[in-house]
């Protein structure tokens, strides 16, 4: 009953009758009290008196905030702005991660939305005793796990969380892919491996099984795959993700087990996140001949049976062009 009473008290003494169609953010992070609450609403003209928030506050026994951000309509009465704090309605985004990204660049995006745990992010990609507990599984890091994709989040909400949202995401889209048996024998992490650099040699989404299968022509007659994509993540990992992306001479021979110019087979890890349909595109590879492709500066390849076909391939479509 008496909440009721004080229910009544506050609709009808201390709404706002100007309707206003916008909102104004307030922050909670972590330690924030109602009473200091109160006072900062109070302050931006949220609500119209600290002492009725602060008998609601008395009336449901101190309760506690939630981390986050708040959406509070201008137009709200007091008891509605309660209401929003008590019931913990944090505002939530949408990030959404392009399929091909790197881990830095998914760190990256969210520090573009003012998220404070990206250090946290990029330390947990690498933390092994981390990867070991989330995935069961011994890792390097979790690069090609955390699934691009779109994905709703709070500000305060715990790299763990979203890292685990990610690689739950991963894990069923993988298990619903169309398996088939393949032509060479790969592990599931070697699979996902290799749809990382199918993901970021495709520019045209129709070639990504074509592509697939000029890699698996070439694992069958064990040749280096000698894909670009490879050495500049050999790059970022030796120097930061903060170079320049035309690759020189000197590049193309940087010793590393990443670089697929220099040795052979897949690297020990994936070089990005690649979605569904290049991981589709490694079970279902277009079946042909061809043992070399090149890029036509236009998203599409030119691709090639021969050594020879490729380097008038070359010449015409990079060397003639640049």
């Amino acid at each position: 009953m008496k909440l009721f009473t004080i229910f009544l008290f506050i609709n009808f003494s201390f709404g706002n009758p100007e309707i206003k169609k916008d909102t104004a953010l307030i922050d909670v992070p972590s330690g924030k009290t109602f009473y200091q609450l109160a006072e900062e609403l109070k302050d931006k003209n949220l609500i119209s008196s600290t002492k009725i928030f602060k008998v609601l506050i008395w009336a449901y026994g101190k309760p506690s905030l939630k981390q986050g951000e708040y959406e509070i309509p201008l137009n709200a009465n007091l008891w509605k702005v309660f209401k929003i704090f008590h019931q913990g309605k944090v505002r939530f985004f949408r990030v959404s991660f392009p399929e091909g990204f790197n881990h830095y660049e998914i760190a990256e995006t969210l520090k573009s939305q003012n998220y404070p745990d990206t250090k946290k992010f990029l330390d947990l990609v690498w933390d092994k005793a981390f990867i070991k507990d989330l995935l069961k599984k011994n890792l390097e890091s979790l690069e090609g796990y955390l699934f691009p994709d779109t994905y709703h989040l709070t500000k305060y909400m715990p790299a763990e969380d979203l890292i685990k949202n990610m690689t739950q995401k991963f894990s069923t889209v993988y298990k619903n892919l169309n398996k088939a048996p393949l032509e060479v024998d790969l592990t599931d992490h070697q699979i996902l491996t290799l749809a990382s650099i199918v993901e970021k040699e495709t520019g045209v989404p129709k070639e990504r099984a074509l592509i697939a299968g000029v890699f698996f022509n070439r694992l069958k007659k064990n040749m280096k795959l000698q894909t670009d994509p490879t050495i500049l993540y050999s790059l970022y990992l030796a120097r930061g993700f903060d170079i320049k992306k035309n690759i020189t001479k000197k590049d193309i021979l940087f010793n590393s087990p990443y670089n697929t110019y220099v040795v052979k087979g897949l690297p020990p890890n994936p070089i990005a996140n690649p979605g569904r349909e290049s991981l589709q595109a490694v079970f279902k590879p277009e079946k042909s001949d061809y043992l070399y492709f090149v890029s036509k500066n236009d998203g599409s390849h030119k691709f090639s049976k021969t050594y020879k076909e490729h380097k008038k391939a070359v010449y015409k479509y990079q060397i003639k062009k640049n």
